[in-house]
């Protein structure tokens, strides 16, 4: 199986930004956790003076659903660019599978958080949603078929 080198730079790209965002997201709701004191385990909350255990601080909560989301999105893609990859899709195609698939997830993301109005964010998860779905089908069509 021979594949393409710049397709597989493009793919290793996108995937680093992917995880780049999502590492930056889960240092942020950190931070956001340690500047309110609310932490969900006891061992953490006794690290910080006013430390409180809490499950339900409604912005906490939010950046926690985004990280779940992310992961829920991410995690599949990354699996889906690869084998994208190995099929040897022409060039443009994976390149816009992976360019946009990220755009999807930093508006997903930021509109989330902001608690933008829908349809906006269902718009934007359907389109990454599509573009998954799309690479599953050229993957299978290429391998199995």
């Amino acid at each position: 199986m021979e594949v393409n080198e710049g397709i597989l730079k493009c793919y290793l790209f996108y995937s680093s930004l992917l995880i780049l965002k999502f590492l930056l997201t889960d240092i942020l709701s950190s931070l956001l956790r340690m500047s309110k004191g609310i932490f969900a385990n006891p061992e953490d909350a006794a690290c910080s003076p006013q430390g409180l255990v809490s499950q339900s601080d409604p912005e906490i909560q939010r950046w926690c659903r985004a990280l779940r989301n992310d992961l829920e999105n991410i995690l599949p893609f990354l699996f889906l660019g690869g084998a994208l990859v190995a099929s040897n899709p022409g060039y443009g195609t994976a390149l816009w599978c992976f360019r946009l698939f990220f755009l999807t997830r930093v508006a997903h993301t930021v509109l989330y958080l902001k608690e933008m109005a829908q349809p906006s964010r269902g718009i934007v998860f359907g389109v990454g949603l599509t573009i998954n779905l799309y690479m599953s089908v050229q993957i299978l069509t290429h391998f199995v078929f």
